[in-house]
């Protein structure tokens, strides 16, 4: 079940990169991270109204949770603005796998330096692996005559 998870957020996130580097296009890339958070704000909000009624739900004192937790938000709005920035400027598949190495080589550091564990043998060869492919995607093939 959560490979099948996986497998439909990773489409979602190429649809959602996708529609918003052509709303980019449309409006500007600021504009665009506007629209993209507002109506991510109101969707967030729908859900909670929708499916936690129920539940245990408080607001958070935004005051005692310190600065950490909030880079989040400041790092997801620049990550959907330069998304749409170079999602607009490459092909869609070798935007997604350079976002994808990013977020191996940042998990191996937070991995390493956050939480002590060593870097597996598997990890950096899986990783360069990616990269070599990426960079061999990239590289224009000689045309035979």
């Amino acid at each position: 079940m959560i490979l099948l998870l996986s497998v439909a957020t990773g489409m979602i996130f190429i649809i959602t990169k996708t529609l918003n580097m052509l709303l980019s296009k449309e409006v500007g890339i600021y504009k665009s991270n506007i629209v993209n958070h507002v109506t991510g704000t109101i969707g967030a909000l729908l859900f909670v109204l929708l499916f936690l009624r129920n539940s245990d739900f408080q607001l958070v004192d935004l005051t005692r949770i310190g600065i950490y937790p909030l880079l989040g938000g400041i790092l997801g709005a620049t990550f959907v603005a330069l998304s749409n920035y170079t999602f607009s400027k490459t092909k869609v598949l070798i935007s997604t796998v350079l976002i994808l190495i990013g977020q191996t080589i940042a998990s191996v550091v937070i991995d390493y330096y956050t939480l002590g564990q060593m870097v597996s043998i598997q990890t950096l060869i899986g990783t360069m692996m990616i990269i070599i492919a990426v960079i061999m995607y990239s590289t224009p093939s000689a045309k035979k005559s």
